[in-house]
């Protein structure tokens, strides 16, 4: 059930091509086959060297869930944990990441 509503609500949030950020198709233009997370274009931070996988940092998906879904944070890591996360689609599934201390990425 989960899972059905997952893919439901990812094929109703999905942007066009011409809608999509530049890095998202810097990272298209990489790998072609590389997955993208729809709706956390902004907490797209760059793309694996060696796969082309696309990376977003895991604490800007959080903010864009508690401002954008209006979560708690409990419910928007949860949501992350269970829906995003866990999701493994294949070999180019999109990789997030925890970014350390002074170094964490913030807007």
């Amino acid at each position: 059930e989960l899972a059905k509503a997952n893919k439901e609500y990812v094929k109703a949030n999905s942007m066009s091509r011409k809608e999509r950020t530049n890095y998202e198709s810097l990272i298209e233009d990489i790998n072609p086959e590389a997955l993208l997370a729809d709706g956390f274009e902004d907490a797209l931070i760059g793309h694996q060297a060696t796969g082309g996988c696309a990376v977003y940092c895991y604490n800007r998906c959080l903010d864009i869930l508690m401002e954008r879904d209006k979560m708690t944070y409990e419910d928007a890591h949860e949501f992350m944990e269970f829906n995003v996360v866990c999701a493994h689609m294949g070999d180019f599934t999109p990789i997030f990441i925890h970014v350390f201390g002074k170094e964490q990425i913030s807007d």
